[in-house]
């Protein structure tokens, strides 16, 4: 834990070389151990993770992994997300076809711990962002389209996200045999997923 806390500080003041060198080793120690994710959030790594990515570093590819799995670590993790616009940064990886779908993942996982303001339904209602939403999903590749499915599901388990199907399920007509069967099969599975949740909601329940 104290090399966590040590090695942050070198991201300011030491040159790329030695930054890469902590960046990779911040990932292992980081990579299978939640509690050491949320220690290096806790300690300020989440904004030299964004600035490495928005200034288009060549420590972005190291940077991205770090910041993306920050959504899973905790409820403390997600908040100093929240805090540095983590969510901004994971919506502008829409764009990015290698980092895209596991943007998108983050951003669902965020939506499904949200607390009890929901900063992050207000922050994914948002016009602009609701636009990259879309665009995402209409100039996604037909192979990686039948990826995102399970990302976009626990999405729209929310009832404000729920006209988001209908797109989807139009979506899939434009795909080839191969992948609309493929396609249509993850999207049964979103709409009983998203009634379930609906009618758990709606009884005062929760699903397991």
């Amino acid at each position: 834990m104290d090399l966590i806390i040590a090695s942050i500080p070198v991201l300011i003041t030491f040159a790329e070389f030695y930054c890469l060198k902590v960046l990779n080793a911040l990932f292992n120690l980081c990579k299978i151990n939640k509690r050491r994710q949320e220690q290096a959030a806790e300690n300020g790594i989440i904004p030299h993770l964004m600035n490495f990515i928005m200034s288009d570093s060549p420590l972005k590819s190291h940077a991205l992994p770090l910041l993306c799995d920050m959504a899973h670590a905790s409820r403390n993790s997600r908040e100093q997300l929240r805090a540095h616009g983590g969510l901004d940064v994971y919506l502008s990886l829409l764009d990015d076809v290698v980092w895209s779908v596991t943007a998108l993942d983050s951003i669902a996982v965020c939506l499904a711990h949200d607390n009890d303001n929901h900063k992050v339904e207000q922050a994914l209602l948002k016009k602009d962002a609701v636009q990259k939403l879309v665009k995402f999903f209409q100039c996604c590749p037909e192979q990686q389209f039948v990826h995102i499915l399970e990302p976009f599901l626990k999405i729209i388990t929310y009832e404000l996200f729920s006209s988001f199907y209908s797109f989807i399920h139009y979506q899939l007509l434009s795909l080839t045999h191969e992948w609309q069967t493929i396609g249509q099969l993850n999207c049964e599975k979103m709409n009983y997923e998203r009634k379930t949740s609906k009618l758990c909601r709606s009884s005062g329940t929760q699903t397991s």
